[in-house]
């Protein structure tokens, strides 16, 4: 998914990883392994303040989002094309 993604975000452009999983492979390991192989890529560290008052957790790559009121949580990281 972000392979395709990636081949077209223009330079400067910004790629939203997101998935509703809170597994390190599926997260924060998707992450690293992309910005590995796409030296064009860095990661746009995220804050707690984007996503309002739902708790989060800072990983090495992006942010999970713990689930509330018997809702899923997820992952997001954000990255932009040099």
């Amino acid at each position: 998914m972000l392979e395709s993604a990636a081949a077209v975000v223009e330079p400067g452009g910004t790629l939203v990883y997101s998935v509703c999983a809170l597994t390190r492979q599926e997260g924060p390991e998707q992450v690293r392994a992309f910005l590995e192989r796409h030296s064009g890529f860095r990661e746009v560290p995220l804050g707690s303040e984007t996503v309002g008052d739902l708790q989060t957790v800072k990983l090495d790559h992006g942010v999970a989002i713990l689930p509330v009121d018997g809702l899923d949580g997820f992952f997001v990281a954000r990255l932009q094309r040099a």
